[in-house]
């Protein structure tokens, strides 16, 4: 794509940056073949085969336009043709610094007005972060539940055998089979006393 803007020949860059000198400190900056001049990040001119050129708007563009000066006009792809809010520097102001600062002075207004109308972008607020809510143990299903109690069942029953099997177990085991077997001998021992006094009778 062609650029809009054709270089200055010479020294014209460096004659424009002296008339615009008065306005302040601004930054000189190639664009497009240029020449562009920015004051805090705006562009408020800029230098196109070997015109100086000036921003302006609705406020300002009839004064500019009264003292003689000319719209920056460019063709497009489709050949047709383009106009930016810019106007030459007037004859006047390209006589001295001096001439060229109220001028200078408007097309920086301008810049400021335009970056003022833009509107400006919300901030996005961070959305507050939910808490994990702990869920409830749930109940268990009666499959659940059945193999619980099957494993429960189980368990006491192989403590249980291990308890039977152990030393102190089968002592005591023993030893309860002794008193059994001495409860019965005695108990046929007083059933053959309790039968003599009924024999003497006879």
């Amino acid at each position: 794509m062609k650029s809009p803007i054709s270089p200055p020949t010479g020294g014209f860059a460096e004659y424009a940056q002296e008339l615009l000198a008065p306005v302040g400190r601004f930054v000189a900056r190639r664009m497009f073949g240029g020449q562009g001049f920015f004051m805090d990040g705006l562009m408020f001119s800029f230098v196109s085969r070997d015109v100086l050129y000036l921003k302006v708007d609705d406020e300002t563009r009839a004064r500019f336009e009264q003292a003689g000066s000319q719209p920056f006009v460019y063709e497009a792809k489709n050949r047709k043709q383009v106009s930016l809010n810019y106007c030459s520097m007037p004859e006047e102001g390209m006589e001295s610094p001096a001439l060229a600062l109220p001028w200078a002075r408007m097309a920086i207004e301008a810049a400021l007005r335009k970056a003022n109308s833009k509107p400006l972008k919300a901030k996005r607020t961070a959305k507050p972060r939910t808490t994990s809510k702990t869920k409830a143990p749930s109940e268990p299903t009666g499959a659940k539940r059945r193999a619980s109690s099957t494993h429960r069942s189980k368990a006491a029953q192989s403590s249980n055998s291990k308890v039977l099997s152990s030393p102190s177990a089968k002592v005591a085991s023993k030893t309860a089979k002794k008193s059994l077997r001495a409860r019965s001998v005695k108990s046929t021992k007083l059933k053959k006393t309790a039968k003599l006094p009924k024999q003497a009778a006879k």
